[in-house]
């Protein structure tokens, strides 16, 4: 190697070394960091709304388990259960009421009554033990609600014919009524629920005012009837109604609307 050759590679060694062995600056590992953090901010909200509607779907299946059930009750028994018996009534024969001579359960195997993906009981109510309802309060475990908090709810209906008479939008809740107590309710006038209304009497209307639904059964007797009441068209509350200008005498009504 040559004088020349020896001067040339000394000067340029040092640099290559220099070149290999230079880090990370400061700020380059800040920005890194971020970057990471941002990430795991968009991956944990996601993975936990996809927690939480899983949850929703799971409780639906739930709801359509406990569907399934309650027809093999009533296939038995000629009848749902009653809401004072409950769904209790899939894992005994009820103890109260009218006692089912046919009963042939468990009709769920489990050894208790399945509650929500949120670990909440369901509300079981039947009236008349022809038609019922499931619902789940949803995440919050409270009426009403958007969202995840949505109530999740699941109705069925008698092979009978219904004539509805009347429906109302209010509160973001189409409410229709009808014979034999029937309350129908939907949030976008197509898909509906069957409400429980706790009474067997035609309603002829309803309106919505003072931020409440009010239904009328269709006879007012003696200057008294019952007022159906509700925040959200969901849950229904009986109110005596009086009239202190009417004889005795029974009328028909035909129609409620509400005036500020």
């Amino acid at each position: 190697m040559t004088y020349k050759q020896k001067q040339l590679l000394q000067n340029t060694t040092p640099e290559r070394s220099k070149n290999r062995h230079r880090g990370f600056t400061f700020i380059e590992v800040m920005v890194v960091i971020t970057i990471i953090g941002l990430l795991s901010t968009f991956v944990g909200v996601y993975l936990l709304d996809s927690t939480e509607e899983a949850k929703t779907n799971t409780t639906k299946t739930q709801i359509r388990s406990l569907e399934t059930a309650l027809d093999i009750y009533r296939l038995h028994n000629s009848r749902y259960p009653t809401s004072e018996q409950g769904l209790k009534s899939l894992l005994s024969i009820p103890e109260v009421g009218l006692i089912p001579k046919n009963w042939n359960g468990p009709y769920i195997r489990s050894t208790k009554v399945p509650g929500d993906s949120w670990g909440n009981p369901f509300r079981y109510i039947s009236n008349n033990g022809r038609d019922f309802e499931i619902v789940s309060l949803g995440a919050d475990g409270a009426n009403g609600g958007t969202d995840l908090d949505t109530d999740i709810s699941c109705s069925t209906y008698d092979n009978s014919s219904y004539t509805l008479t009347d429906v109302y939008y209010g509160n973001s809740t189409f409410v229709a009524v009808g014979s034999s107590g029937r309350i129908l309710t939907s949030s976008d006038g197509t898909s509906w629920d069957n409400r429980s209304s706790g009474t067997t009497s035609n309603l002829i209307g309803v309106t919505y005012g003072n931020n409440k639904f009010f239904v009328m059964p269709s006879l007012m007797d003696n200057g008294t009837s019952t007022v159906l009441t509700s925040s959200n068209g969901t849950s229904w509350t009986s109110t005596s109604a009086t009239c202190s200008t009417c004889d005795n005498s029974s009328y028909t009504l035909t129609d409620v609307t509400y005036k500020e």
